[in-house]
């Protein structure tokens, strides 16, 4: 009985020995996992930490954070192609750099049910990767010349799409993959996807703050990017000069040779310019037809002038364009600021503009006091002028066109005046500029052309013989806008004005702003029934040009030629060209600016058959139009 109690009581210590022995083990399982778990929680913490600008250097922080926490010898990094048939070797570590690296790129064909797991599986675990079926097919080319026993493949996804995978490779025999591990390569596989996705949306940010801060044609800075380099060197208190110059021809070269052209001459500009500028300077193109050369630290106008000048002979060799040898020529301005002196990046961009429009093609002005004080003049006239169109101050003034053969009035053109209540009246050529250049010229000329219309209408119903046709003047910025026709007829159409009654005076330089605009709109206009005049003619850049492409039904002979008949021969031997050609074109012909009988007679006998000027009429008040006024216009006939 003793030895039966004994066998017993030795069991019992052995099966106690056996439990205690188990959960021992057992606590030290759970601890190595815990301890597995916070360190690679630990390990992820470091990867979260870390900088993403240099996606290379990311990368291969990653791989060898798995590489290390999971203590195996080679972590790598695969990215598929375009067509997903293959995936290449992206980035590698090893723990010996001796060892072989292996393929550096596998394909679908030869690994079907690799590239099958790898777009279906969130993780392959092949603990015995060699005769695992989803790896076996590496057995042979890549298992086993490395000596890899097991694998750990995390596939990576952007957006729901499979972009390649992370391999984490363990040399020798099998391993098995716990839990943990399988977690810890997913989550460095999720910061591989963001470290892809961080690349790809700085890469697309540089590009759109490229794409905002230079010129697409020629890659130079744009007005966006000298502004904001102005105002740094203002900031620093550097002294600094500008300079700009203009090509006043760019327009006229994007009108006759095309867009291409225009911008490989920007580029060809661009480069002579880019060599000369040299380091520490800035070269922009801030619109079309206009560059900019900041100076920082630059404080003498004349050293600035030294530079603008060096821009201008630069451009006596002329570019090659297309196999042509092609001229240029630049207006330049110039202004600059001392360290000391309060200014702002936008005050001279708007001196050095100023002192750009005021020189002559082919020179260089430099930005003096006046130019601030007419600065300042032209702002004060644009303030006023924004009075005037609240209070409709101005005014249609009215000047006849008298045909010599029917001895009668066929035609009243309509003048812009401003009704101020300091200075009276006050004529276009006082404000037009500035009316132009902020844009004003558009609602100024709405306001007047509605007037015009209106006041034509009351002439035709309370005058004796209303049988003469109403011109009106368009300035750039009208002719340009795209409700102008639309407009132009509801105002006619409202007081039942035919259009036929209409004339539409324009001037090569407004034609010249937008060629396929401009003639989109007269053609338009001509098809519903008006008449189109091209005012001023033989002032601007290639008339004969105008008079084929636009439909043109009226030619008005700018008074400069007039006033030279009967002295200047070359000015009759203009005007009788013009004559002659305008009758084989079918056109009609107007001599503007007759102030005298001597002029009279001798373009009667050159043939022309329409006129105007202050021989017969000054411009005067609608107000003031009668039948008795215009008998009155044709008394100078009476004397022929």
């Amino acid at each position: 009985m003793t030895a039966y109690l004994e066998a017993i009581a030795a069991l019992l210590a052995v099966a106690l020995v056996l439990t205690t022995r188990s959960r021992l083990l057992a606590t030290r399982k759970a601890r190595a996992a815990v301890e597995r778990s916070e360190r690679y929680r630990q390990a992820f913490v470091d990867l979260l930490r870390g900088d993403f600008t240099d996606l290379d250097d990311m990368l291969l922080r990653l791989l060898r954070c798995a590489r290390d926490t999971l203590a195996v010898e080679r972590v790598s990094l695969w990215l598929f192609d375009e067509e997903r048939s293959s995936i290449r070797r992206r980035a590698l570590v090893v723990r010996d750099e001796q060892r072989p690296e292996g393929p550096a790129q596998l394909s679908s064909a030869s690994h079907p049910h690799y590239f099958a797991a790898v777009t279906q599986a969130f993780v392959i675990a092949a603990e015995d990767a060699v005769n695992d079926a989803r790896t076996a097919e590496f057995r042979d080319a890549y298992l086993l010349p490395l000596g890899i026993g097991a694998m750990l493949d995390v596939p990576l996804r952007r957006f729901g799409a499979h972009i390649g995978l992370m391999c984490i490779e363990h040399l020798g025999g099998p391993r098995a993959w716990t839990l943990e591990d399988q977690g810890f390569a997913s989550a460095v596989a999720s910061q591989i996807t963001y470290a892809f996705e961080h690349a790809a949306h700085r890469q697309a940010r540089e590009e759109l703050v490229a794409r905002t801060l230079h010129d697409s044609d020629t890659d130079l800075p744009n007005g966006v990017m000298l502004r904001d380099r102005i105002e740094a060197a203002l900031a620093a208190g550097q002294g600094c000069a500008l300079v700009l110059a203009n090509l006043p021809r760019m327009r006229l070269v994007l009108a006759s040779r095309g867009r291409n052209f225009a911008d490989a001459l920007a580029r060809a500009m661009a480069e002579r310019w880019r060599t000369m500028s040299g380091h520490g300077r800035m070269l922009a193109r801030t619109s079309r037809d206009e560059f900019a050369l900041f100076l920082p630290g630059e404080t003498q106008a004349q050293a600035a002038t030294g530079w603008a000048l060096r821009l201008c002979a630069s451009l006596d060799e002329p570019l090659l364009l297309e196999g042509e040898r092609f001229r240029v020529e630049v207006a330049v301005g110039v202004a600059s600021c001392d360290p000391d002196e309060i200014i702002g990046a936008d005050d001279l961009i708007a001196e050095a503009s100023s002192a750009m429009r005021s020189a002559a093609v082919g020179s260089v002005s430099v930005f003096d006091p006046e130019m601030r004080q007419r600065a300042h003049r032209r702002l004060q006239i644009e303030q006023s002028l924004r009075q005037a169109i609240d209070q409709q101050a101005f005014e249609t003034w009215l000047q006849p066109v008298i045909d010599l053969v029917s001895c009668r009035v066929v035609e009243i053109e309509a003048l812009l005046r401003w009704r101020d209540p300091v200075h009276g009246i006050v004529p276009p050529a006082a404000f037009l500029t500035e009316a132009i250049e902020s844009g004003l010229i558009v609602p100024i000329g709405r306001q007047a052309m509605a007037g015009t219309i209106r006041m034509y209408a009351q002439a035709r119903r309370s005058l004796n013989r209303v049988d003469w046709k109403l011109a009106l003047n368009l300035a750039a910025p009208e002719l340009m806008a795209e409700d102008l026709e639309p407009f132009l007829l509801n105002c006619l159409d409202e007081h039942a004005v035919p259009v036929e009654c209409v004339v539409v005076e324009v001037t090569e330089t407004a034609l010249v702003k937008d060629l396929d605009r401009a003639q989109r709109t007269l053609e338009h206009l001509r098809a519903a029934g008006a008449c189109i005049c091209l005012d001023d003619f033989g002032t601007g850049f290639s008339s004969l040009t105008w008079l084929k492409r636009f439909p043109i039904t009226q030619i008005k002979i700018e008074s400069s030629f007039v006033r030279g008949i009967g002295y200047d021969p070359r000015d009759e031997a203009i005007v009788q060209s013009v004559v002659d050609l305008a009758a084989k074109l079918g056109q009609e012909i107007v001599a503007e600016g007759v102030e005298n009988l001597e002029q009279l007679r001798r373009l009667r006998s050159l043939g022309v058959r329409q006129v105007q000027g202050f021989l017969f009429s000054e411009p005067f008040p609608a107000s003031e139009l009668s039948d008795e006024r215009l008998l009155h216009c044709l008394q100078p006939l009476a004397t022929l």
